[in-house]
C-alpha cells in the first residue's frame, strides 16, 4: 500500500481555469487522433469494427469534456453543442459512405439534459453524465446500425472526525474515497471548506495521505466557533471532473 503525505495549500482559481482549458484539449486531442485514424484508414482501410470503437470512443471523449466543463460552471447546454458537433464531423468525413450518429441525453430521473449532479449533506457526491447513442453506416459494401450508451461518472463520499484542541481549536480528520463509474479512482486535487457559524471557509493549508487506491486521509486544525463541525470536500478527478459532498463530523 503507497501511502504518500503531502502539505496543500490551495489554488482554486487556477485549478477551474485549467479543468476549462482540460476539457477542451480533450476532444480538440480526440478530434486530431480522429483525423490521424481517419488518414490510415484512407491508406490501409480500417475494419468496420475498428472505425466503430472509434466513433465510440469520440463518443465517450465527448461527453468526458461536456461533464468536466459543467461542473466547473459551464452550461449544460454545451453536451448538446459537442454532441452535435462531434454527430457533424462524422456525417461530413465518414469514409464508408454516410454515417449518421443520433445521441439522446438522458431524461430519466435523476437526469435532466443528460446529467445528475448532486453535492449533497450526508457525505456523499456525485457528478454524472449519461447520453444514448444510436450509430447508422452504409455504403456500397457496408452497413451497419447499432445502439450503445455512455455513462460517465465520478463519485466520492467522506466522514469527518474532530477532537477538541485549546480553545476554540478543533483538529478535523475526513476519510475521503473516490470513484469512477464505481470503481476506486485517482484524485488530481482537493478543496477543503469548513462551517464557522452560517459562514463557510476554504482551509489554505492541509495535510493529505494518499493510500493510492483512491481513498485519501485529510488533516487539519481550525478554530471553530460551532458545534457541530460541518466540512466540505471537493475532489478534482484524472479527467478534471469536479465533484462535492458534505459532511458533519462525529467528535473523536
Amino acid at each position: 500500500m503507497i501511502k504518500e503525505k503531502i502539505e496543500r495549500r490551495n489554488s482554486g482559481q487556477a485549478l477551474v481555469i485549467t479543468a476549462l482549458v482540460i476539457s477542451l484539449l480533450i476532444i480538440s486531442t480526440f478530434y486530431y487522433v480522429y483525423d490521424v485514424m481517419r488518414a490510415r484508414q484512407e491508406s490501409s482501410q480500417l475494419s468496420l469494427e475498428e472505425y466503430v470503437l472509434m466513433v465510440k470512443l469520440g463518443s465517450v471523449h465527448t461527453v468526458i469534456s461536456s461533464l468536466t466543463n459543467v461542473t466547473n460552471g459551464g452550461n449544460t447546454q454545451l453536451l448538446v453543442e459537442n454532441l452535435e458537433a462531434w454527430s457533424s464531423k462524422l456525417k461530413n468525413e465518414c469514409s464508408y459512405g454516410y454515417c449518421l450518429l443520433n445521441a439522446y441525453p438522458r431524461n430519466t430521473s435523476p437526469y435532466s439534459s443528460g446529467f445528475h449532479i448532486s453535492w449533497g449533506q450526508n457525505g456523499f457526491g456525485i457528478s454524472s453524465c449519461y447520453v444514448r447513442f444510436n450509430l447508422t453506416i452504409y455504403g456500397r459494401d457496408v452497413e451497419a446500425s447499432l445502439e450503445y450508451s455512455v455513462n460517465v461518472t465520478t463519485s466520492i463520499t467522506i466522514q469527518g472526525f474532530y477532537s477538541q484542541g485549546t480553545g476554540t481549536e478543533k483538529h478535523v480528520e475526513i476519510l475521503c474515497k473516490v470513484f469512477n463509474e464505481g470503481s476506486p479512482a485517482l484524485a488530481e486535487n482537493f478543496n477543503v471548506y469548513y462551517q464557522n457559524g452560517s459562514i463557510w471557509i476554504q482551509t489554505q493549508s492541509y495535510s493529505l495521505t494518499d493510500y493510492g487506491n483512491g481513498t485519501y486521509h485529510i488533516t487539519f486544525n481550525a478554530n471553530i466557533l460551532t458545534v457541530p463541525v460541518n466540512v466540505s470536500v471537493g475532489v478534482y478527478d484524472a479527467r478534471q471532473i469536479y465533484v462535492q459532498a458534505n459532511t458533519t463530523c462525529t467528535e473523536a
